[in-house]
């Protein structure tokens, strides 16, 4: 194992990972798997390993959350449904791929997900809404289960394999496509995808263990720095202006893109 900085600065890393992650809906994953990439760590290592943060962190934003009354646990059990299975693929995905094609795959989804952010602030406003799965005005999502089955199911899928191939968990997916396909408010979105990381992530988490990809040290570390993160940046989410944090969420999407590009753009170098 590469030689990391001292367990207290990654429990500080943990914190502001823990705090940005949860404000989005997010494990934080997004976060750790480049940071821990910094170090030399392989991407298949850091994925797994981020997902012991990611579990511990989505665990005590969701917590918070339900003590709120803002977790729709139906919702969260219908996207994990789909996630589970297909985060255990990712994760067997994985432990075969080549380094260099993860953290160029890792890159293309963090470009995809700036990509399904920037389309639904434009056109969201002018286009008529899918009926599949419908909010009200407070942003709560339909209640009919066979209208949004089909949306839900495509979603936690997705999320899933993600999860499991790039230690995500899932919500860098979820949030976005929640927001694109319903008029759910970024706070009910985040709620719902912080809700559905939990046991989709624990998922990936149990074969990536039994492959040993896992260094639990660092997991831990950043997993428990991310746990007080989680609450300090759920309260303080309402301060914050919709607008603020969505740029800011654009902003680190694509520095972190631009980031894990990296091997593309040393082929290019004279």
């Amino acid at each position: 194992m590469p030689e990391l900085t001292t367990e207290f600065t990654l429990f500080c890393f943990g914190i502001v990972i823990g705090a940005i992650g949860a404000m989005f809906g997010l494990g934080g994953g997004f976060l750790i798997v480049p940071l821990l990439s910094v170090w030399g760590i392989s991407v298949v290592e850091a994925a797994a390993t981020s997902l012991v943060g990611v579990f511990l962190t989505s665990v005590s934003g969701t917590v918070r959350n339900w003590w709120q009354g803002d977790v729709d646990g139906r919702s969260c059990f219908q996207l994990a449904l789909f996630g589970i299975p297909t985060a255990q693929l990712g994760a067997w995905l994985g432990d075969r791929l080549p380094d260099r094609i993860l953290s160029i795959g890792f890159a293309l989804f963090l470009f995809v997900s700036l990509f399904l952010l920037h389309w639904r602030q434009q056109k969201l406003a002018g286009v008529e809404l899918p009926e599949a799965i419908a909010t009200d005005r407070e942003g709560e999502i339909s209640d009919s289960w066979g209208d949004r089955l089909g949306q839900f199911a495509q979603i936690g899928a997705i999320a899933g394999i993600l999860a499991g191939l790039f230690g995500v968990g899932g919500g860098i997916v979820i949030v976005p496509l929640l927001l694109l396909l319903t008029r759910a408010t970024l706070r009910s979105a985040a709620a719902i995808s912080l809700g559905a990381i939990v046991p989709i992530s624990a998922s990936a988490l149990t074969l990536h263990a039994f492959n040993g990809n896992i260094l639990w040290l660092p997991g831990v570390c950043l997993g428990l720095g991310g746990i007080f993160g989680a609450q300090f940046g759920i309260a303080l989410m309402p301060y914050l202006p919709a607008k603020l944090l969505d740029r800011t969420f654009q902003f680190l999407l694509l520095a972190l893109a631009l980031y894990m590009s990296r091997p593309v753009f040393l082929e290019f170098r004279f």
